[in-house]
């Protein structure tokens, strides 16, 4: 499962072209941000606690072409890995392959983000498989995102659209069954803000969350969700909130659905700049149906960036959250986990990085518990402005335990990969 919330961040710091009046001198726009950048997604799923807005990518080149308003962006990212274990398979069953991945991407943008904009994004992924072709796959991620300023009202729509064919980790009880899952994901978000005060704010926000698996016997999921915010500005620097979410979870297979409420307060914090953190916390009601207790959870999700150096970033991120197991009927699942990365740019061009994680997840009812760590290392070299190389290692290890379970694995990934912006 993907944390496709995530893609409605606001990431401080965006520029954004001046159009209309501005003259094309004060048009400069910064080196876009490495595809390379992105991490493996672990397949855990996580809730949005972020403050209002849409992601925002990296800061783009000049348009590749221009039609009145709009603006077209492409790119292309390409990815060959040995992986010595494509299933994520008991130690004894492994199978290993090189896999090669194309993503093509087309952006379009229109407007400027405080009055009216949009943006278009596409991107599939051809994978290919040199000794398992039956696995080779076409994935899509494709999202359409619309922002309309008023005077003190502000108004989203966002629509995505993801498919998804990868290994999962999951419930395995029994013999293991090499497999490779695919699932479709649909987000849609509503998002209103409007500005009481300089100081004051207030957002009514609202999702549905389709999952859908093509295999049998796992369970898909529609979610609802209602999410409304009070922001105070208590200084040039620091922004709180205090927030209560109403969440409904359908899913398939004759399983009872769940409610949820969630008491939640949140903190921002920009030091121009130089350190950036995030934080919101908050205890979370649910209610499981089918006769099944109620549970009282504490959930958070932390996040800092600090910039000691303006060629050193360091992150950190830390979470705790519930949701439902899409292999096992009747279980909840939930992961606290914490990871890290370091990044030193040298000479400019030269990118080394350094991360990694563990999650902790309990299943109940049930005995499962599992332990999941990541390690990645790698370089990254700017070959032009347009034009990145890279080459990195990925080490996974889940160590699940419980009755009848092999889901444990060990994975080492070697791979190295390029982007190119046109």
């Amino acid at each position: 499962m993907v944390d496709s919330g995530r893609w409605f961040e606001r990431k401080p710091g965006k520029q954004f072209r001046c159009r209309y009046k501005c003259k094309k001198a004060h048009m400069k726009k910064t080196p876009k941000a490495s595809l390379l950048k992105k991490t493996i997604a672990v397949s855990l799923a996580f809730p949005v606690l972020t403050p209002f807005g849409f992601a925002q990518e990296g800061e783009g080149l000049s348009a590749l072409a221009s039609f009145g308003p709009f603006d077209v962006n492409a790119s292309l990212f390409v990815r060959s890995v040995y992986d010595d274990n494509i299933f994520l398979a008991p130690s004894n069953v492994k199978t290993r392959d090189v896999v090669t991945s194309v993503s093509p991407s087309m952006q379009v943008r229109y407007g400027e983000q405080g009055y009216s904009s949009a943006k278009l994004d596409y991107t599939p992924t051809f994978q290919f498989f040199k000794d398992n072709g039956n696995n080779d796959a076409i994935n899509h991620d494709a999202r359409l995102q619309v922002e309309k300023t008023f005077t003190r009202l502000t108004v989203g729509l966002s629509q995505s659209f993801t498919r998804i064919s990868d290994s999962a980790i999951g419930v395995t009880t029994g013999q293991f069954s090499p497999t490779r899952l695919e699932q479709d994901t649909f987000a849609t978000r509503l998002l209103t803000k409007y500005d009481y005060s300089d100081k004051t704010s207030f957002e009514a926000n609202g999702q549905f969350n389709v999952l859908d698996f093509a295999a049998a016997g796992l369970i898909s999921s529609k979610e609802y969700v209602s999410d409304n915010w009070i922001n105070y500005k208590a200084t040039g620097k620091i922004t709180t909130s205090a927030g209560l979410t109403f969440g409904y979870l359908d899913l398939s297979g004759g399983q009872p659905s769940q409610t949820y409420e969630r008491g939640l307060v949140r903190m921002t914090y920009d030091a121009a700049g130089k350190l950036q953190f995030r934080a919101t916390g908050g205890v979370e009601f649910r209610q499981m149906g089918g006769g099944k207790s109620d549970q009282v959870l504490p959930i958070f999700s932390i996040g800092a960036t600090y910039r000691p150096l303006d060629s050193t970033t360091i992150t950190l991120d830390a979470s705790r959250a519930q949701t439902y197991a899409i292999q096992n009927v009747g279980q909840n699942l939930t992961t606290t986990g914490v990871s890290a990365e370091i990044r030193q740019e040298v000479m400019r061009k030269l990118t080394v990085y350094f991360g990694g994680g563990f999650y902790n997840t309990e299943y109940t009812p049930g005995d499962r518990s599992d332990d999941y760590y990541t390690l990645k290392y790698g370089v990254d070299f700017k070959a032009t402005s347009r034009i990145t190389v890279g080459a990195f290692h990925l080490y996974r290890d889940n160590a699940a335990t419980g009755n009848g379970i092999v889901s444990s694995f060990r994975n080492h990934q070697f791979g190295v990969q390029a982007s190119a912006a046109f």
